[in-house]
């Protein structure tokens, strides 16, 4: 496995996406400061030194069917290295680890498709660890592995740690093992949960069902199930806990 580190970089994600051909698959891209990291729905994710920043190469086996299933191997083996450090962590759909604190880490996922043919997929994690002071706009709703546990953790760690674990699940996967799915749904914080979301720019309400394998996540609404594929959701109420 191949290692990058850049002290500073813009984003890993487009550094690997762009580079791609150049690296083999399992390349991992790591950073200290990012200045132009991107999460989910164009938001910025900018690293202060005190953050795992890091991204995820993949190129072989890959196809529309088998990356369907990679942003919940991803959460799946993020979670299972985070829950090592910090207890009651849960899977919130579609890309994030939380705690009742708030946010912990996000997950992006981004492909390189050439009309059937994906030529590169790269798995971004963005893991608050030893982060103690939030931007305004996010302080409400962060949280980082030392404020829920008071002690400093290795951001190496974490990147080494999280890295073995995902390529892991993908080999699991690869072999025809569903467990990723008992998994996300055993950990989802939504399940069950009334939640809010918005639909060709219409807000919506209803019950949060199971994660599908394709990612998709179940909602129960007046007019009957629908597939989210993608979009932010928020919960009506408060977040329930897992006792583990």
């Amino acid at each position: 496995m191949d290692h990058l580190h850049f002290e500073t970089i813009d984003s890993t994600n487009r550094y690997l996406k762009e580079t791609y051909k150049d690296h083999p698959d399992g390349t991992v891209l790591s950073t200290a400061v990012q200045t132009a990291g991107r999460g989910r729905l164009g938001r910025t994710w900018v690293g202060d030194g005190k953050s795992a920043l890091f991204s995820i190469l993949l190129k072989d086996r890959l196809t529309l069917w088998t990356i369907a299933p990679l942003p919940l191997l991803a959460a799946v083996a993020l979670h299972k290295t985070l829950k090592t450090y910090a207890r009651k962590l849960r899977i919130k759909w579609p890309n994030d680890i939380v705690s009742s604190e708030g946010k912990v880490a996000g997950i992006l996922c981004e492909s390189v498709i050439e009309g059937d043919i994906v030529d590169a997929f790269v798995v971004g994690f963005g893991v608050n660890v030893n982060t103690i002071t939030f931007p305004d706009e996010v302080a409400s709703s962060a949280a980082s592995l030392f404020l829920l546990t008071g002690r400093p953790v290795s951001i190496e760690d974490v990147i080494v740690k999280t890295t073995s674990a995902f390529l892991a699940e993908w080999e699991l996967y690869l072999n025809g093992s569903k467990a990723y799915l008992t998994y996300v749904n055993r950990l989802s914080s939504l399940q069950g949960e009334r939640i809010f979301f918005v639909e060709n720019g219409v807000r919506m309400d209803g019950v949060a069902g199971k994660i599908r394998e394709d990612g998709s996540l179940e909602v129960w609404t007046q007019s009957g199930m629908r597939s989210l594929h993608s979009g932010e959701v928020s919960i009506s109420g408060g977040m329930k806990l897992p006792s583990e």
